[in-house]
């Protein structure tokens, strides 16, 4: 009786054990997959970023802002901004830089701000001022398309 009792005492230790070490296995998965790959690859060195992107970003007084971004190999960028239905086309270049994990950019205007954007496969997504995906019922319309 008593080895039964030790040894499900084991089996019970044994099992815990794993269910612990599972557990953590998933949510260091889990965060993997939120931050840069492991493996080096990269936005910045595995996709052909350099290229033109337009899209209709939305517009707080207007209905919207066609926009056309060109990223050059060089970290320069040719930037145009057209308000529709105002009239109104902003047109400027600059520099851009990359993040530490190579995902995303900061495009720096010439007025002393900046965008920021997700590179992804065949597209750009806006970031809010602080880098963080944008979230909402509008998410979508904060994407410019890869031009062919």
């Amino acid at each position: 009786m008593r080895n039964s009792l030790l040894c499900l005492a084991a089996a019970g230790l044994l099992f815990s054990a794993c269910q612990q070490n599972n557990s953590t296995h998933k949510a260091t998965a889990g965060t993997a997959a939120d931050s840069a790959v492991s493996d080096g690859h990269t936005a910045q060195n595995s996709l052909d970023w350099a290229s033109t992107y337009e899209g209709v970003l939305p517009c707080a007084d207007c209905e919207g802002i066609k926009t056309t971004l060109t990223l050059k190999e060089d970290l320069t960028y040719l930037l145009r901004e057209e308000y529709l239905k105002k009239d109104v086309v902003n047109e400027e270049q600059g520099s851009f830089n990359w993040n530490k994990e190579g995902t995303s950019i900061t495009v720096n205007r010439q007025d002393g701000g900046f965008l920021k954007f997700f590179v992804g496969e065949n597209q750009l997504r806006s970031l809010d001022q602080a880098g963080k995906e944008i979230t909402g019922p509008l998410a979508s319309s904060y994407i410019l398309k890869q031009q062919p």
